[in-house]
């Protein structure tokens, strides 16, 4: 009998609206704060543009609005005044101060909440990169008069959002009881414990149909590792569940000797290794902290997210203390990133750690100029990273192949630090191979098949999770639609079978 084989080669390509490019640049934006170690704390903004840009800030809830103009390639301030009391404090009610940003052109929004010796900024993640499902990652508490908190801002009206806390609630429920609120755009809701919040799961009740919202996580005062002074104010936008990774890149901040870092599941039977070492199991919720001091290499055999912490100033003796970062993955990197180096009272040292893979790190600009000192991850050579100090400002890194940037500064028992930017592209879809009754997941379908295994049909098979509009090309002239499809091959060779889908978040506007 003649044999068939077959050979694929697999592309999975989501269609989504020019608007929704998925990047942290946007023209719309919602966020709000929590309250810091003490007042009077500054609630700042800091904007920045390529382009250039006019827009507005605005809390409709209060009827507060302050108008602004960016340069081409610069930035802008915006205080939000001491009167508009937005550092929220008041724990289960929904309030009505989300703070909205707009704009003509694309902008990059930076959040800070600031006070003498203790502060922290954020990223802020335009709307359409939101999403209806996240992790929440904090701090361990050191004294329960500085609780881990977290904040969820409505973008639209009658939001439905379920949340299951992994410790009990202040002046709420307790430990895994879920509870339902539901906000309007503009409201927000603040849910601070005496316990560690960390794992926690906050999700609209109706996954998959835009029921969008922004949630910022962190810890009024944190010491970080408990055993180690001075606290400082954490403060971190949360990256929802459908952009988190695989595969991270950690890099040490500049003038420290190691970094506390937690890596958390959201799946069970996670398994996570460092540096290639043994195997890490996690469950859905659970994280594992570590000290790191150097460049290291994290994969996740399903999606997990990493937060990067500056440790407090005893424990190294230096000009520092902590601050929170959530890392962006190494799926996740942007051509050019535009960023603000904030001033305070008290930072005065700023710095910026760049990742890019090896082999263009010669393409990779700084203010317009190439850079060198790069040093190779030991444990994943295809990557390299850089340290830079660089002046208080506006800086853009550059590279066609895409780089993830972080910038942080310090001060006298003073910090903060952010993600610079990132793509925050939708990256989990389930695709499968069925031949017989197997199913193979895709990534790791390495098989060929002959004529008798294929005379039934091979079988590709997603689950449809936040997607919709599916459909198969199978690379021999034929297609198909649907979630669950089915195709016989006629002649042997080679095929490239691409998935077409629509992303559902896309709708968001």
């Amino acid at each position: 009998m003649k044999k068939l084989y077959i050979v694929f080669t697999f592309v999975l390509l989501g269609y989504i609206s020019a608007y929704s490019q998925y990047s942290t640049l946007g023209n719309d934006f919602w966020l709000a704060y929590m309250q810091n170690f003490d007042d009077p704390a500054n609630t700042l903004l800091y904007l920045t543009s390529e382009a250039g840009s006019t827009g507005t800030v605005s809390i409709p809830g209060t009827g507060w609005s302050e108008n602004f103009t960016i340069a081409p390639n610069g930035s802008v301030q915006v205080t939000i005044p001491a009167a508009q009391d937005v550092a929220i404090d008041i724990g289960n009610t929904v309030i009505n101060k989300g703070i909205h940003i707009v704009s003509n052109n694309d902008i990059a929004a930076y959040s800070a909440n600031q006070r003498t010796a203790s502060s922290d900024a954020t990223l802020v993640m335009p709307t359409h990169a939101l999403g209806d499902s996240y992790l929440i990652n904090a701090y361990s508490l050191f004294s329960s008069t500085e609780p881990t908190m977290f904040i969820v801002v409505g973008i639209q009206d009658n939001t439905s959002i379920e949340i299951v806390p992994t410790v009990a609630i202040s002046g709420g429920v307790g430990a895994g009881v879920p509870f339902t609120i539901t906000l309007d755009q503009g409201e927000v809701y603040l849910v601070k414990s005496t316990g560690d919040l960390t794992g926690t799961t906050v999700s609209a009740t109706d996954v998959g149909n835009c029921n969008n919202f922004a949630v910022f996580a962190g810890n009024k005062c944190a010491k970080v590792p408990t055993t180690c002074d001075y606290c400082d104010h954490l403060y971190e936008q949360m990256i929802p569940l459908k952009a988190w990774g695989k595969e991270y890149i950690t890099v040490p901040l500049m003038t420290r000797n190691g970094d506390q870092y937690r890596i958390l599941a959201s799946e069970d039977n996670t398994n996570i290794t460092i540096n290639g070492g043994a195997p890490i199991l996690l469950n859905a919720g659970d994280f594992h902290e570590v000290y790191l001091n150097v460049g290291c290499y994290i994969v996740g055999d399903g999606p997990i997210s990493v937060a990067q912490y500056s440790r407090g100033t005893s424990c190294d003796g230096v000009t520092s203390d902590p601050f929170m970062i959530m890392l962006s993955p190494v799926e996740q990197t942007l051509e050019s990133i535009v960023f603000q180096a904030f001033n305070t009272p008290a930072i005065n040292q700023f710095y910026t750690n760049i990742v890019c893979e090896t082999p263009y790190t010669g393409n990779v600009t700084l203010d317009g100029s190439t850079i060198a000192g790069w040093t190779t991850v030991p444990s994943n050579p295809d990557y390299s990273y850089n340290r830079q100090n660089v002046a208080q400002g506006t800086h853009t890194v550059s590279c066609p192949e895409g780089v993830l940037t972080t910038v942080y500064g310090f001060g006298d028992v003073e910090s903060y630090g952010y993600l610079a930017g990132a793509n925050i592209q939708p990256l989990n879809v389930d695709f499968n191979i069925v031949i017989g009754n197997d199913s193979i997941s895709y990534d790791v379908y390495q098989d060929t098949l002959n004529c008798e295994e294929s005379a039934n049909g091979v079988g590709f098979y997603t689950d449809g999770v936040g997607i919709s509009g599916v459909w198969f090309d199978f690379g021999d002239g034929n297609t198909a639609t649907g979630y669950d499809v089915f195709h016989t091959y006629t002649s042997s060779g080679d095929y490239t079978v691409t998935m077409y889908f629509t992303r559902d978040a896309s709708c968001v506007e």
